[in-house]
């Protein structure tokens, strides 16, 4: 009875929310004695001043308040008014003053008074006082002012602060502002307010050729096109009306940190890698040097050995090794592959590469930094805290692993042979040995009995002539040109 032992080897084988928000309207100058303001919400307020006559009502805002009223045309009452608010009104500041001290402020909400009426703070030359209404109430807010009676006064409003619960529906998103680099994503999250059910949210973009925005609901994907500002822009459409909220996007072509250090002797006089292998005889310009037109390939799940020659200098240095492996224009910490520690001057160090096995392939930058009297695991990519420095950058390119022959059936099984079967595709070329004996490395196997091409989505190859009552090991492996298997 045979036995066979076979390998295929990779060389061989919607939130809702309702949030407290707040208006402030503040103080402009006004020449005449009716006026409207408009507060941070949008909301219009309706001013009326009683005077005793018209001379000298035009009055400039002094230190952000202003001034109604004269020694000669002196103002009796002031009332301050809006409808725009729509919600529970919960508290009401108001940053006032009189020239006497001797008059009261007091707010209705809805025609009904809302906290107690307060004396007017007195005026000091700079400034006046806050008076702090609080209540839950809903409609028309007015603030009253009344002077006293002495003749000779002035009233000073600097503003009016309404904080209150919106029952409006809204939509917002967040973040409201974002920079993204081209090429990148941003996820956007809408947060809709004072509706019921799940509302229609649509996303667009300003400007499509700086930024591309798709989604539905209350999660949109954002991507950078090329370098500018788009507005993107949620629309809600609840109950026969739309409601918009709005994220700035700047994109941004991305870009590597630059070092900058001083010229010295504390730098690098050669990187050998593979095919790399740089002799400069002084620190770069400012000590960086863009070497990435040197490229050599790393194979995932190994370890590779980087000579590193330090110059002249003096003192103790350290050495460590970034590869951007999510080529995100930013050297993580998770992306730091190997450090060497106490480098004298004028030495040569290997220092261990540790390429994960689930490297992505393709070219990457590698970044080498090389620094003065610091422990290797503290080095920081992108600066140090000495002048005595220097960084390089390299590409290395991750190869693709040669991916192992899958599905391997057996049959015609027999005294003196034995075929087998196995998935491929169309061209794949596979080399395959029939090696006698058990327990053997396929490693070691280096001599096949040849190669075949698949013309479709399988190969098969049969052995004949076999011993019966002895052990053989089949190895098949794929090749996937350029000495890889």
């Amino acid at each position: 009875m045979k036995k066979f032992l076979i390998f295929l080897l990779m060389a061989l084988f919607v939130p809702l929310a309702m949030n407290g928000q707040s208006t402030t309207v503040t103080a402009s100058k006004i020449t005449a004695q009716t006026a409207t303001w408009t507060g941070s919400a949008n909301e219009t307020w309706n001013v009326s001043i009683t005077i005793s006559n018209t001379s000298g009502l035009n009055q400039n805002v002094t230190n952000g308040y202003a001034q109604y009223g004269t020694r000669n045309a002196y103002a009796t009452k002031g009332t301050f008014s809006t409808s725009g608010i729509s919600g529970t009104i919960t508290s009401i500041e108001v940053d006032c003053a009189s020239y006497q001290g001797n008059g009261t402020v007091s707010v209705t909400v809805g025609g009904a008074a809302f906290g107690s009426s307060q004396p007017i703070p007195s005026w000091s030359n700079t400034a006046g006082g806050t008076r702090t209404f609080t209540g839950s109430a809903s409609g028309e807010i007015v603030v009253t002012m009344t002077n006293g009676t002495n003749t000779h006064r002035a009233m000073y409003i600097k503003s009016i602060t309404v904080t209150y619960t919106s029952t409006t529906p809204s939509i917002s998103l967040d973040p409201a502002s974002a920079t993204v680099l081209t090429g990148s994503s941003q996820t956007l999250t809408a947060t809709v307010t004072n509706v019921t059910g799940t509302p229609t949210i649509t996303y667009t973009s300003s400007n499509t050729s700086v930024a591309t925005v798709s989604g539905s609901g209350t999660t949109a994907t954002v991507t950078g096109v090329s370098a500018g500002t788009a507005t993107i822009t949620a629309t809600m459409t609840y109950e026969g009306n739309t409601y918009t909220g709005e994220c700035t996007i700047t994109v941004e072509d991305p870009s590597y940190c630059t070092p900058s250090f001083g010229s010295n002797n504390d730098c690098i006089t050669n990187i050998t890698l593979g095919n790399i292998n740089n002799t400069t005889a002084s620190s770069s310009t400012n000590g960086y040097g863009d070497y990435t037109n040197m490229s050599t390939d790393l194979e995932p799940g190994t370890t590779a050995i980087l000579s590193l020659t330090s110059g002249a200098g003096s003192g103790t240095h350290a050495a460590a090794v970034w590869i951007d492996f999510d080529d995100s224009y930013s050297f993580e910490s998770s992306e730091r592959v190997g450090t060497q520690g106490s480098i004298s001057a004028s030495a040569t160090v290997s220092i261990n590469l540790t390429i994960p096995a689930d490297a992505p392939a393709g070219s990457h930058r590698m970044r080498v930094m090389y620094v003065y009297n610091v422990s290797a695991t503290s080095i920081d990519p992108c600066t140090a805290s000495t002048s005595y420095a220097e960084a390089e950058d390299y590409t290395v390119t991750i190869t693709s692993p040669c991916p192992k022959p899958t599905g391997l059936i057996l049959s015609d099984i027999a005294t003196h042979g034995v075929a087998a079967t196995w998935d491929a595709e169309t061209g794949d070329v596979f080399q395959y040995a029939m090696v006698a004996g058990a327990n053997i490395n396929p490693s070691t196997v280096t001599t096949f009995d040849g190669s075949i091409t698949a013309t479709g989505t399988t190969c098969s190859m049969s052995w004949n002539n076999l011993t019966a009552d002895n052990d053989y090991t089949i190895v098949i492996r794929k090749n996937c040109g350029n000495d890889e298997y």
